[in-house]
Formats: C-alpha cells, sequence, structure tokens
C-alpha cells in the first residue's frame, strides 16, 4: 500500500462456482465426473474489477474451468490489481484501513445475475499477511446488493449486477515505535536531564539553552522526515507526526523556561542581595549557607581608606606579641617610627583578613542562589519530564 498515492496492490486468487444445467451429464454410465475444459468454451460472467488502474477485464484465455457431472463449474483465476483505497492516517502507526473490492458484470442485471458470496471464513486463514499488514477480515458487502435492488423496485431500466468485498487491514506499529516513536521519547528526555542539569557553583546555564536548540533541531528533522511520507489531507495528522509535533513543542516550552530561568540567575548573581530566609528554607538550602556576610564592610572600609599614618601614642603597647626591648636602648625618634610602621603593618592584615572574609562571604551568597535555582530547575524537570510521560501514554495507549 503506497501512502501518498492511496492505492493498494493486491495477489488475488477468485474462485468462481455456478451450475449449468447444460454442461450435466450421467455419470453413472461413463463413470467420469469432471472434466477440464479452457474458460472460452463455457458460459462464464463477464466479470470486470470496477475502479482498476490497470486493465479492468480478466482475461480467460489461461484459465481452465473444472466441469462437473451436476453441471456445476468451477473456475479459478489469479490476477495482480491495482485500486485506490481512501486512508486514514490519523491513528498511524496504530490504524486500520479498509479497501473496497468491487466486482461488476456490465451485461447482466441484477435480476439475471446474482453474486453469492463463499463462506469467507476460510479464505480470511490463506490470506498472507506482509511485514506491515495484518489482515482482519474479509467480509462481502451485502448493503451494495440491497441498494440495487431499491434501484429496480424504483423502475430503474437496468441495474448492473456488483459484488462488493470489504478489506479490512490492520497496520504493524512495532517497526514505527522503535525507529521514530521511542528515539523521539529518547531525546525529549536527554534534553530535558540536560537542560535543567545542575549548574555548579558558577552558576553557568548558557550552555543549557544550546541543548535545548540543538534537541529542537534534531526533532524538526524528524518530523520533515516522518511528514513526507503522508499526503496532505483534511483528516487530521498523523497519530505519530502529532506525538514529534507535541515533544518539539514541550522542549520548546522547556528550553523558554531555562533561558528565562538563566537571565534571573543572571540578575541574582550580579546583584549584592542575600536571599531571604524564607526563600532558603522553601527551596531546602543547607544551614550551613545561611551566613551572614561578615567583614564586607570593613573590606570596603579598609580598601577606600586613605593610606596615612597615625600619630603615635608614647609608651603604646605593640601588637601581635611583638617584644620590643625596653626604651632606653632606643631613641624618642627610632621609637615613633617603629609605632608608625606597626600600625600601618596592622592596617594590612586587618584589610586582607577582611577581603578573604568578603570573598568567603561572596562566594557563599553565589552557592546559595546557585543551589536556589538548581532546585527550581529539578521542579521544571519533574514537571516536564512528567508532561513527556503522561503524552507518550496517552498518545499510544489512551487514544489508539
Amino acid at each position: 500500500m503506497r501512502r501518498t498515492d492511496e492505492i493498494i496492490s493486491l495477489l488475488l486468487s477468485v474462485t468462481l462456482n455456478w451450475t449449468d444445467s447444460r454442461l450435466a451429464w450421467n455419470s453413472s454410465i461413463e463413470r467420469i465426473y469432471s472434466i477440464f475444459l479452457s474458460a472460452n468454451n463455457v458460459w462464464h460472467p463477464d466479470l470486470q474489477i470496477v475502479e482498476e488502474l490497470g486493465t479492468n477485464s480478466i482475461e480467460y484465455d489461461q484459465v481452465t474451468a473444472v466441469v462437473e457431472s451436476s453441471g456445476e463449474v468451477t473456475l479459478t483465476f489469479h490476477k495482480t490489481l491495482t485500486i485506490p483505497c481512501q486512508s486514514d492516517f490519523r491513528n498511524f502507526p496504530f490504524d486500520s484501513q479498509v479497501c473496497a473490492l468491487r466486482f461488476r458484470s456490465q451485461a447482466n442485471s441484477v435480476t439475471k445475475l446474482d453474486f453469492v458470496p463463499m463462506d469467507l471464513r476460510q479464505n480470511v486463514d490463506l490470506i498472507q499477511n506482509n511485514p506491515e499488514w495484518t489482515v482482519d477480515y474479509l467480509t462481502f458487502d451485502f448493503d451494495t446488493k440491497q441498494s440495487a435492488l431499491k434501484k429496480l423496485d424504483g423502475r430503474a431500466k437496468f441495474v448492473h449486477s456488483e459484488a462488493v468485498y470489504l478489506l479490512k487491514m490492520q497496520r504493524r506499529p512495532k517497526f514505527y515505535l522503535l525507529t521514530t516513536a521511542l528515539p523521539s521519547f529518547i531525546l525529549t528526555t536527554i534534553a530535558l536531564v540536560g537542560i535543567f542539569a545542575p549548574s555548579g557553583m558558577k552558576g553557568r546555564r548558557k550552555h543549557k539553552i544550546s541543548i535545548g536548540l540543538a534537541i529542537i533541531f534534531a526533532l524538526t528533522l524528524e518530523l520533515n522526515v516522518t511528514g513526507i511520507f503522508f499526503i496532505e489531507s483534511s483528516s487530521g495528522l498523523p497519530l505519530l507526526c502529532a506525538f514529534v509535533l507535541y515533544e518539539l513543542i514541550l522542549i520548546g516550552i522547556a528550553t523558554l523556561s531555562s533561558a528565562c530561568t538563566c537571565i534571573i540567575n543572571q540578575i541574582k548573581m550580579k546583584s549584592n542581595k542575600q536571599p531571604s530566609d524564607r526563600l532558603c528554607s522553601v527551596f531546602c538550602v543547607p544551614n550551613h549557607f545561611l551566613r551572614d556576610i561578615n567583614g564586607a564592610v570593613n573590606f570596603w572600609q579598609y580598601s577606600h581608606r586613605q593610606t596615612s599614618f597615625v600619630e603615635p601614642i608614647p609608651n603604646k603597647p605593640p601588637k601581635f606579641g611583638v617584644k620590643v626591648l625596653p626604651t632606653s636602648h632606643f631613641s624618642s625618634q627610632n621609637m615613633d617610627k617603629l609605632y608608625q610602621k606597626l600600625d600601618y603593618l596592622t592596617g594590612e592584615v586587618e584589610m586582607i583578613r577582611s577581603l578573604k572574609e568578603w570573598r568567603n562571604a561572596e562566594e557563599r551568597r553565589r552557592l546559595k542562589w546557585a543551589t536556589i535555582f538548581d532546585r527550581i530547575d529539578m521542579i521544571i524537570f519533574l514537571f516536564f519530564f512528567l508532561a513527556n510521560c503522561a503524552l507518550t501514554v496517552v498518545m499510544f495507549l489512551i487514544v489508539p
């Protein structure tokens, strides 16, 4: 079956059976119960296949008829034909198609020639399924016969005798699920993991957007490849194409939400604001992050301080435990210079200590914001992952 052209090719084995009293004989005399004749030597219905794209007539030159002594004639022939089959791909790859195989007699009306179907249950078991389709049933359409009789009752002059068989085929979805649906689900899941993965201490999140854009490009290419196998019809989008499209939309929304959190994260990282205690408690930030910024103010005071020496205080006690010799060994001028140098060194040490404390406090602040946004990413990831699983279950288990 060609999806783009909506045609189906079949190899038919047709068996016709009727009784002709003119061909009957007494088998008890000759002890001949059946004979084989060419189909051209016996009467046979002028059977034609309606809407066949090739030759709709049946060639009886190479067909052999089996004639029984009771006058029963059996004629079997094989024919390869291509007929149109209007398809509905809305449930692809779980779709089932019903094709009509129509036989007609051009020379005989419905009053002279009546088609009676054989037991089709035995014939269904003989139908050979191909790797893509399985045949559910082959049935005779009695509604066509009833409509022909109604036309005749309506004083129609001539109504052709027709026999319509309905062939229902069910598609095997395993191949399409393994080659299209499963890779789409895996790509979407990997994309969600990459987009909402923890960003680390430095809070670098821009690479996540590139992952989402790459998966969007891959799903768009897959949707384009899947869509070229179908014709444009008003019946609706095929289920498999709709699934890939919904996955594409899901990844697009996830990438957009990741971009928004990335922008907000950069704003918070560049600002000097601390996250509130309530915000930290909501997102379960560990307690060892919840510390005040100690020494930040002192650092800025020392960094902007003018480097001027402080007036020495006579007999000022030294700092840092430095042992100083008695003042009798030094002059008053030397003692003043020593005190000035000690005071300068004390200020520099305090500035270095404050700088280290400020850096530690700044690192804790950035780490708290990074932890909060990682928690937000985890919540958003769980939402989109559950949405992806629910979409897959609905599309392939509930809708079909």
